[in-house]
């Protein structure tokens, strides 16, 4: 076992992506991949922050998760759907994720990570995908201050934005 994770680069950041997808709980029937459950140690390392909101997309529950990737000096998003039929594990991933960044030929250059957070914004807009504007100030001070190990999610009580953060 890895007692410290690697510095930087495309590969750790890709595991550590992956580790904080597997250790969300928004989803309690969804099973981990073996692969996934093997960098969760990673997060309990300061590597990231992340910002999760949890809306819809074309009549389908999502949760869209973003946040500032400090060995890996960027930007990351993931939008995954939360309604999918795992009766067809063999589909699963592929079905699962409607975004991720590690899978955008645009950022592969960057190791998956975008400097600023205009490619996101874009991203959400072409998908039609609304977040409150907190996730992307919030988001960008986190890069500015180079923030990790930082866990925030957003809950809309009525027209009330509820903000709760805690430390991974």
């Amino acid at each position: 076992m890895i007692d410290k994770p690697p510095s930087g680069g495309f590969l750790f950041s890709a595991f550590a992506m992956i580790a904080a997808l597997a250790k969300r709980e928004a989803n309690p029937y969804r099973t981990r991949p073996i692969w996934a459950c093997l960098f969760l140690k990673h997060l309990e390392e300061d590597t990231m922050s992340q910002h999760v909101f949890t809306t819809t997309h074309e009549g389908s529950a999502i949760e869209v998760l973003m946040g500032w990737d400090r060995p890996g000096q960027g930007f990351f998003m993931v939008i995954e759907k939360l309604d999918i039929d795992e009766k067809d594990d063999a589909d699963l991933d592929d079905d699962a994720y409607i975004y991720t960044n590690l899978y955008d030929p645009d950022l592969i250059e960057n190791g998956g990570v975008s400097h600023n957070l205009d490619h996101f914004v874009k991203k959400l807009e072409e998908l039609e995908i609304v977040v409150p504007e907190a996730i992307l100030a919030n988001v960008q001070a986190d890069g500015e201050d180079n923030v990790g190990n930082k866990y925030v999610s957003y809950v809309y009580e009525g027209d009330q934005l509820i903000i709760t953060s805690k430390p991974l």
